[in-house]
């Protein structure tokens, strides 16, 4: 029977250091609550003056006006344009036909006299107007 009253002594000792703990735990986490409410109730700070800035915003230039153009190109040219933009987006810049083409002016604005026109020949000639 000695050792029944022994083991019912651990067992109550367990369970009132258990409950022990488990108020404690509460006791904490109602702590943390209050901070939490104490945090929202409180008001928000006033706003300071804003400084006005002495130097004045620098404006930034005007973008250049765009001009529309119709173009005629052949349909391996449009091919060539495509294969372009397809490269462009491989290396990672997406490009439009429109980007395309006047990349291709810059191309030909960096190109010496000579050389331009070694390749003005290989240009084919098309007919004005809109195809009938």
């Amino acid at each position: 029977m000695a050792s029944q009253s022994s083991l019912k002594d651990k067992m109550s000792k367990s369970k009132a250091v258990s409950a022990e703990i488990q108020s404690k735990r509460l006791e904490n986490d109602d702590a943390k609550f209050d901070k939490v409410d104490a945090a929202i109730d409180k008001k928000p700070a006033a706003k300071k003056a804003v400084k006005k800035r002495r130097t004045p915003i620098k404006k930034e230039a005007p973008a250049p006006e765009l001009q529309k153009m119709t173009l005629n190109y052949t349909e391996a040219e449009k091919v060539i344009i495509h294969d372009v933009t397809v490269r462009c987006a491989i290396t990672g810049t997406l490009l439009t036909t429109s980007e395309v083409l006047r990349l291709g002016i810059h191309a030909l604005k960096g190109m010496s006299d000579n050389q331009l026109k070694k390749t003005i020949p290989s240009l084919e000639r098309l007919k004005r107007g809109k195809k009938s």
